[in-house]
């Protein structure tokens, strides 16, 4: 293996990591009222990043529940836990 240069797996993790990196123009959505059910986004917590579907919004934008892709579930969100939540394209 040249040094330096990752191969096989680490070069896989390498790839996943830059894709899961936000573009600069990334627009947060700060207000989750204006999130609908069916939504496809991205909620990222300090030490994780998580790709689902809205489900569902509280009245007041204080939490959400989202269907987290590959099939790992259901998963509710408050926004005072400082989540940024971005609509995928």
């Amino acid at each position: 293996m040249a040094r330096g240069r990752p191969s096989g797996e680490s070069r896989e993790k390498l790839d996943a990591a830059r894709s899961s990196v936000p573009p600069i123009d990334a627009t947060y959505i700060s207000d989750w009222t204006l999130l609908k059910r069916g939504d496809d986004v991205i909620a990222l917590e300090k030490t994780a990043e998580h790709r689902g579907r809205v489900d569902a919004v509280a009245d007041d934008g204080l939490i959400m529940w989202l269907h987290l892709e590959g099939g790992r579930g259901r998963r509710l969100f408050a926004s005072a836990d400082d989540v940024l939540v971005r609509r995928l394209s």
